[in-house]
């Protein structure tokens, strides 16, 4: 199943899994809502969405982004300068308002990954600076997010 996307060169497919956050800015939260998207340009880009239900209109959740050539491993984050191939956040949204906050330094681990079954799992550990008066904040947690197959459905 494909979503359509404002973006052209970005596919969206009905996704299931889970962003699960033990440890996090304001307390540990289990993701409602997952994403699997893929860039469909030359890019290759993959990215990982696990986010909180919307309360009063307003949620937070996990950002995980790599190009599609990544191999099972450990990664250290922030990525090394351009070309920037992984990366990990922490996000707040308020209605359509999103503010992200990008990791300072952690791991990025990716445990399986499949571009054609469309799946990807593994764990994530990183620092990111919520306030610029406050100390950074630590946030773990796991993922296991893959696409719908509808033929399975």
């Amino acid at each position: 199943m494909t979503i359509e996307s404002a973006n052209p060169d970005i596919q969206l497919r009905a996704s299931t899994g889970y962003v699960d956050v033990d440890i996090a800015y304001g307390g540990g939260f289990k993701s409602s809502t997952v994403e699997y998207r893929e860039s469909s340009s030359d890019i290759g880009f993959i990215t990982l969405v696990g986010q909180t239900e919307r309360v009063a209109d307003q949620s937070r959740g996990i950002q995980i982004g790599f190009y599609d050539s990544i191999t099972p491993g450990q990664y250290l984050l922030p990525a090394e300068a351009f070309p920037k191939n992984y990366y990990c956040r922490y996000f707040t949204q308020n209605g359509d308002h999103r503010m992200s906050y990008e990791a300072i330094d952690g791991t990025l681990t990716i445990e399986s990954f499949n571009r054609e079954q469309a799946f990807a799992t593994g764990k994530f550990s990183f620092n990111a600076k919520i306030d610029d008066s406050a100390p950074r904040e630590l946030f773990v947690g796991t993922f296991d997010i893959r696409w719908v197959d509808d033929e399975k459905n």
